[in-house]
Formats: structure tokens, C-alpha cells, sequence
């Protein structure tokens, strides 16, 4: 039996989505907006602006806000938050600090305080004020998603439900 009936799944970019097999109804944002802005906006001479405008054609907002929004608005149960690279949460970058440890569990509040930048805090904010969860795991790893829509509260879950934990 799932837990969840409805989630939504944020993509990263690099991601391509499969379809569901395990009985849960999916709506999918894919993120984009980092393959294009930053240095290769910045090399071609295009302002932030614009180059938002060219990967989600809303200026100064990355694709995690409208994500939460869409979220609420198909009235899903979850979010899944499909990174890619990386298995979940970290309290400092795993791949510049090797003692980088992977959080469990974390509150909507303890992301805003320790500035945690694996979506935009303004997302955070909304899921935290519609007591959205929040599922963060890497997309490369086959079952995740499952796994996580039946019963299991792995790589990182973040809710006003649980407190601070690591794994």
C-alpha cells in the first residue's frame, strides 16, 4: 500500500523520466534553468533576466518554486525532489569535503537556517507553509522512487513532522 497517492517529482535538468509502475499518480517539473544560465549566459552577453527567461520563462525564480506551486495546485501528497549526482542532503558539498555528512531527516526550518542549497529557500517556504514533504534523492538510483512513495523514509526527507537527523 503507498503512502502517497499523488507526487509531484522535480527533475533536475539531466534527468529523463520513465513512467510509474507501483500504482501512484505522477506530475513532473523539469528543471533546466542551470544548463543555461551562469557562465554560459555570461559568455554570450545575456543578462539574468533574460536568460531566465530562457530557461523558465520567469525572471529571478528557478523552476523549485513553481514546482511547490504546482504541487499544491493538483493537490499532490509529496514532492520528489530527483537530483542528479547527489543521494540526498549534505551539511557541507560531498564532492569538496569528503567528511560531508548525508541528513535523514530535516525540518522545512532547518534548511532555511543553515542556508542548504538544494532548492530555493522561497520553495522551501511554500511546501513548508502547505506542509508539503519534500523527498530529495538522486534520480540514478533505480527503486528510489518507489520505495519512497510505499513506506520507506530514505536518502532525505524534509517536513515539519521530523526533526534534524543524519544517516
Amino acid at each position: 500500500m503507498n503512502r502517497y497517492n499523488r507526487v509531484l517529482i522535480k527533475l533536475s535538468g539531466g534527468a529523463i523520466a520513465g513512467n510509474t509502475e507501483f500504482g501512484v499518480q505522477a506530475a513532473i517539473v523539469i528543471g533546466g534553468g542551470n544548463i543555461f544560465r551562469g557562465k554560459m549566459a555570461d559568455n554570450w552577453g545575456i543578462e539574468r533576466a533574460e536568460a531566465d527567461n530562457i530557461g523558465t520563462g520567469q525572471p529571478y525564480v528557478t523552476t523549485d518554486y513553481p514546482a511547490v506551486q504546482r504541487a499544491i495546485e493538483v493537490r499532490c501528497d509529496a514532492i520528489l525532489a530527483a537530483k542528479q549526482g547527489t543521494s540526498g542532503v549534505y551539511n557541507a558539498d560531498p564532492n569538496h569535503y569528503p567528511n560531508a555528512a548525508m541528513y535523514r531527516t530535516l525540518h522545512y526550518d532547518d534548511v532555511i537556517q543553515q542556508n542548504l542549497k538544494v532548492m530555493d529557500q522561497s520553495a522551501f517556504i511554500l511546501a513548508r507553509d502547505y506542509n508539503l514533504p519534500i523527498h530529495v534523492f538522486n534520480f540514478e538510483e533505480k527503486g528510489t522512487m518507489k520505495q519512497i512513495c510505499s513506506v520507506e523514509d530514505i536518502r532525505t526527507k524534509i517536513h515539519s513532522s521530523v526533526r534534524l537527523e543524519f544517516v
